[in-house]
Parts: structure tokens; sequence; C-alpha cells
């Protein structure tokens, strides 16, 4: 089993009752003695890093701006 497993337990809890449309949602997650698998909304629209990578710069105004788009302050919080 994993060694922390009440922690692991509360990061589901917590990822399952956030409701925010920047936040993508956890649905499901499947355990074995080996593996965690979670099953989460589909998103598309291409991966952060080839976009920070195509602009050849990436202010850290910019990736604030980003970040927060992303439901950052309402993750952290929720911890």
């Amino acid at each position: 089993m994993f060694a922390d497993t009440a922690l692991r337990a509360r990061a589901v809890v917590t990822m399952q009752s956030l409701d925010h449309p920047s936040i993508i949602t956890l649905f499901d997650v499947f355990e074995t003695d080996t593996h965690v698998q979670l099953v989460m909304e589909m998103c598309t629209g291409g991966e952060l890093f080839d976009r920070i990578i195509a602009e050849q710069h990436f202010s850290e105004d910019k990736a604030a701006k980003v970040v927060r788009g992303c439901g950052i302050n309402a993750v952290t919080s929720a911890l």
C-alpha cells in the first residue's frame, strides 16, 4: 500500500469537492496494490509547457495570470 493513505484520501475528497470551471473535475479513483488511477475530466487545448516554449518568453506576470486562471487559489485554500 501507499505510505500516506490518510493524506491521499484527504486530497481525493478535496479534489472531488471542488466545483469551478477552471478546475479539472475528478470523477472517480481506483486503487490496486501498486497503482492509483484517477478518472478525470478530459482537457483539450494543449499543454501549458508547449505554450511556454512556443512563446519563448513567459513573464512572471503572465505566469501568475495563467495560474490564477486555473483556480490554484481555490485549490490551495481548500486544502
